[in-house]
């Protein structure tokens, strides 16, 4: 891996974030780029006639590159001695389609994943509810990791990889092994299903031929109350990260669209990594 981009809106949140990447970062020798989008139009009050927009591009623009300039000190202060000194490049922009401009970001950078904070503390509420992270999982060219709020970074043990089976996503299997062997981590393929274990079982035979990697095992669920289940499973396991795939207009329909499971992994404090279906 070789850059991560690091979405920011300058709270608390994203800062904690950014410190997680920066750990990433570190362990995996990747640089950083931080990347803020601003309105290049807003809106002041006036009280004697409301709300009038208003152009001042040169003061927000500053305005982000100092809140750049901190957050990269931030991170400075952060750094893990002994191990690689990840480089911290800061870059903003107008405008209001943040997904097209995070995927020309990352397409021009080579960016090989994106982090960003949830705006609760559910890890998954914010895609369902978040316009902005809609927006960047339908455009990105890369995985997007979303980290709760004060959750800090540790070694992985256990990943989860909720799969619909319906692909052999390779390059999804590719980066959870290099992330898992990095780290010395368990990849744990769920399923949910209310038929047999046969497919469950012929997708490991497959996946197994393709990934030279031992520490590697499938569970198959019933297919009902999943959200709740996911959610026991990661919490018996202690997984550090859960991962899935994203269709456009489809992410695990079971777990986010669906109305019978509106709770969406209540509570959840564990990272969640969306790869591009």
């Amino acid at each position: 891996m070789k850059k991560i981009l690091v979405l920011t809106d300058f709270s608390k949140k994203a800062e904690n974030a950014a410190i997680y990447a920066l750990r990433v970062a570190q362990h995996l020798e990747a640089d950083i780029i931080l990347y803020h989008s601003y309105e290049k139009v807003r809106a002041v009050n006036v009280p004697e006639t409301g709300s009038w927009p208003y152009e001042d591009f040169a003061a927000v623009q500053n305005e982000s590159q100092e809140g750049l300039k901190k957050l990269q000190a931030t991170l400075y202060e952060h750094f893990e001695p002994g191990k690689y000194h990840s480089q911290v490049t800061l870059v903003n922009d107008s405008g209001y389609d943040l997904g097209l401009n995070v995927k020309q970001l990352a397409i021009a950078e080579n960016v090989e994943l994106i982090i960003t904070g949830s705006k609760s503390e559910n890890a998954l509420s914010h895609l369902i509810n978040g316009s902005n992270a809609n927006d960047i999982l339908d455009a990105a060219p890369c995985p997007v990791l979303f980290i709760p709020d004060k959750f800090r970074y540790h070694q992985l043990k256990t990943i989860i990889f909720a799969n619909d089976l319906m692909a052999e996503y390779p390059e999804a299997n590719r980066f959870l092994t290099q992330l898992a062997k990095n780290e010395g981590a368990q990849i744990v393929i769920t399923h949910f299903t209310d038929k047999d274990d046969l497919v469950a079982e012929s997708y490991m035979t497959r996946i197994k031929q393709n990934i030279n990697y031992a520490k590697l095992s499938v569970i198959t669920f019933p297919r009902k109350n999943i959200a709740r289940q996911l959610k026991e499973f990661a919490e018996d396991v202690n997984a550090g990260l859960i991962a899935m795939i994203h269709h456009k207009h489809y992410l695990l329909e079971e777990l986010i669209i669906s109305s019978k499971s509106k709770t969406v992994i209540k509570d959840n404090r564990v990272p969640v990594l969306v790869f591009p279906g």
